[in-house]
């Protein structure tokens, strides 16, 4: 099923030029951005929580990322089938999506702290992660995969945030008591 969703996604390649720019954009340039985004994020002090963490589930989400790739090296589609390459790519691992991975943990390490950047971040990690399916490069699960990797990051990294708080709180509190 997995490879039947992708032919019938990567099919659509080739077909209206203006639909391959924008896709082809998405999967080349929308990474840029996230990255600006983020670091943004950190200058800026009324978001550098959001930025720190995004940073944090980033950095996480990789990790995972390349534990899941060196455990199970699933191929490329454009490895084993004829597709509508758009964009040439190296033949390294599939699964998860890299880029998706790095979209969502950052888009959702934004909407934990603020949905008014998380939100927008996340419709375009979504079209960003479509559209490396569109150009040949993944299959819809190592997308799925990427979304649920940078998802679970995120929630780890704010798990952790929160008991670090928390515990400067406590720290804090006592310290008051004390004087």
């Amino acid at each position: 099923m997995d490879y039947q969703i992708f032919k019938t996604i990567n099919g659509w390649a080739g077909q209206v030029q203006w639909l391959d720019f924008i896709m082809i954009a998405f999967t080349e340039y929308v990474p840029y951005l996230f990255a600006g985004v983020l670091v943004l994020s950190v200058i800026l002090r009324s978001t550098r929580p959001a930025g720190l963490m995004g940073f944090a589930t980033l950095f996480l989400g990789f990790g995972i990322s390349w534990v899941i790739g060196q455990l199970y090296e699933r191929t490329r589609p454009f490895v084993d089938h004829k597709v509508n390459m758009l964009i040439d790519h190296a033949a390294d691992a599939s699964f998860p999506s890299d880029h998706t991975t790095a979209a969502f943990a950052i888009a959702c390490a934004l909407w934990i702290y603020d949905r008014r950047w998380g939100i927008p971040m996340t419709v375009l990690a979504l079209i960003m992660g479509f559209s490396r399916i569109w150009v040949g490069h993944h299959y819809p699960t190592d997308i799925l995969g990427g979304i649920l990797v940078g998802f679970i990051s995120a929630i780890v990294v704010a798990w952790v945030a929160s008991k670090i708080v928390d515990k400067r709180q406590d720290k804090d509190r006592l310290q008051s008591m004390e004087n």
